[in-house]
């Protein structure tokens, strides 16, 4: 926060430059390192994991069912999903 004060001294008012969005994806990805010793290969396996994700949810119509934003609906009970190669486990969401 200290570094507040001398951007509003050097470029005007917040409102007019503040980064916050790119500043939160930024602390986003500062979690994703899980080894500090090799953190564009924890980066490298989030932004994967994040667009394998993605194609399930496109593939598969799983939009709603795998919606990271809404864990506090889910329930414990599932349903499960067999398919020749692949098992999908989701929970059911709360009506």
């Amino acid at each position: 926060l200290l570094h507040i004060a001398n951007s509003i001294e050097t470029c005007g008012p917040v409102w007019a430059y503040w980064a916050y969005p790119m500043e939160r994806y930024c602390g986003g990805l500062q979690r994703a390192i899980q080894s500090h010793r090799f953190p564009f290969a924890s980066l490298d396996k989030r932004v994967r994991d994040l667009a394998q994700l993605d194609q399930i949810k496109t593939i598969y119509n799983l939009q709603r069912a795998l919606d990271l934003t809404t864990r506090s609906k889910i329930e414990e009970r599932g349903i499960r999903i067999a398919t020749r190669r692949l098992i999908f486990l989701f929970s059911r969401a709360r009506h």
